[in-house]
């Protein structure tokens, strides 16, 4: 059920942009990647940065369910920056989280269950930046992550991929 939810949020969120956007300016298979803490990057439709991240044993009284897990806490910052539109749609599940062992596959946030998260949607007026938690569950002793932004348009091409890599004590 989350995954056909995540689907088919991603899928509004490419209908909306992509109708704007033509084939012949998209760009596709460049790799943008940013190392730590407040490196900005920019794709077609906003700028993300990775302000802050820390592992957590529980958040509001909430622990994973599997003890060799606990939470990853992941801060960003979202700046509209979409020229074509004033409002973008955005969603938790535009993000994927990877580490090493784990590229292929990469994890979605877990669904809202704490104050500190971003909701699953809201919009992002032209020019506006939202600041809020993406929380992922992840196996105890990792300490290196990827946030992982690919841009997918409505006719399924697929544009550039941004990550942004960071270390948690």
């Amino acid at each position: 059920m989350k995954v056909a939810k995540r689907a088919a949020a991603l899928m509004v969120v490419v209908l909306l942009l992509a109708a704007s956007c033509s084939s012949e300016t998209r760009e596709s298979g460049k790799v943008f990647e940013a190392e730590g803490f407040g490196q900005s990057l920019s794709a077609a439709f906003f700028d993300f940065q990775v302000d802050d991240a820390e592992l957590a044993e529980e958040i509001e009284e909430y622990q994973p369910n599997d003890e060799e897990k606990q939470f990853l806490i992941v801060n960003v910052t979202v700046t509209n920056t979409f020229e074509d539109e004033d409002s973008i749609p955005m969603f938790d599940t535009d993000f994927r989280l990877l580490w090493e062992g784990q590229e292929e596959q990469g994890l979605y946030c877990e669904q809202n269950f704490a104050s500190i998260q971003l909701p699953e949607e809201y919009t992002l007026e032209k020019g506006e930046s939202r600041t809020g938690s993406l929380v992922f569950v992840v196996p105890r002793g990792i300490t290196e992550f990827t946030l992982e932004y690919l841009e997918i348009y409505e006719d399924q091409f697929e544009g550039n991929t941004f990550n942004i890599h960071f270390s948690v004590q």
